[in-house]
């Protein structure tokens, strides 16, 4: 039924006066020739207005249309599938109920989406529609590490981060830190800071201080990106949190120091490499994340058309 659906909805389209005739045909060309899907060819080329296309695909496959800017997953929801997997298939969670889990595609006529969907999150998919103008933004804001820190900034339950110093022997242990008053603001901050980066997979991370507010930044992908600030009052006391677990002198405020130490995250060594310099408002930290288990991609996310992945796996 949903493959008739497709080959069916250039007729749909036209007969509907989405797309004029000679349109349809140049954009039919555009996939014998290039491939891929008929509606990302009419809306990436401009051919059709895409709430015009919504409507026709809402109206055929009596699937509800989704106004992106209107709505707001769960946290817990946005971690069921992955930014690399919705940005494959233009996808977005929107919500669970029981083991169904209703997404936004921009594409609901991809059932090979739908079926690995099914596969990675072991949940029967509902597809609504959405633009690829909404898509694009909702990528954005739910699935940047600004977004996901504000996440986290929320949340009370700290992973389990363990800190541990090979050069001298000397394990902390930083559920243990948290529970001490006083301390425990700051250590879940930095707890916080170092979780993200890892988990958004981030080459670097900069704290930079300024007049009169507090600058933090993650490098992802080569793209340094924003995220949600300590506020400015806590400046010294997270540069000390970092200088105590570089094993660095809290003391020396006037010249650079390098240090480094390794954390233990979901059974997983990181190294990091810490920079603190002096700067006219107050010390900034850089530091630079060593995961080598950040840079293993799966075969789904080396960029494989899946029609060649297949082939690439029969091989």
């Amino acid at each position: 039924m949903a493959r008739s659906l497709t080959e069916r909805l250039p007729e749909i389209l036209v007969q509907s006066g989405c797309v004029a005739p000679d349109v349809m045909e140049k954009a039919r060309g555009e996939q014998r020739e290039k491939g891929g899907s008929i509606v990302h060819i009419l809306v990436e080329k401009g051919y059709v207005p895409e709430k015009a296309l919504m409507t026709a695909i809402a109206e055929e496959m009596s699937v509800p249309p989704i106004d992106l800017t209107k709505f707001k997953p769960a946290a817990e929801v946005l971690e069921l599938i992955s930014r690399q997997i919705a940005g494959a298939y233009q996808v977005v969670p929107l919500g669970r109920l029981g083991r169904a889990l209703s997404v936004a595609m921009v594409d609901p006529f991809d059932v090979v989406a739908i079926d690995n969907l099914r596969l990675i999150t072991g949940f029967e998919i509902q597809p609504a529609v959405c633009s690829a103008k909404e898509f694009r933004e909702a990528l954005e804001n739910y699935y940047s590490p600004k977004a996901n820190m504000e996440h986290l900034l929320r949340d009370a339950e700290m992973p389990r981060v363990e800190l541990t110093r090979r050069e001298s022997d000397q394990e902390i242990n930083l559920d243990e830190l948290l529970e001490r008053t006083g301390e425990v603001s700051i250590i879940k901050i930095v707890n916080l800071i170092l979780v993200q980066a890892i988990k958004d997979r981030a080459s670097d991370v900069h704290i930079e201080p300024f007049e009169k507010e507090l600058r933090l930044r993650y490098r992802v992908d080569g793209i340094l990106y924003d995220s949600a600030s300590p506020p400015k009052h806590m400046q010294a006391a997270i540069v000390s949190r970092i200088k105590i677990m570089s094993n660095l002198d809290i003391a020396e405020r006037r010249l650079p120091q390098d240090g480094r130490f390794r954390v233990k995250v979901h059974g997983r060594e990181i190294d990091l490499r810490i920079s603190i310099i002096p700067f006219m408002h107050g010390e900034g930290v850089v530091m630079r994340i060593l995961d080598k288990q950040a840079i293993l991609l799966s075969m789904e996310e080396l960029g494989f058309d899946l029609d060649m992945l297949k082939i690439f796996e029969k091989v």
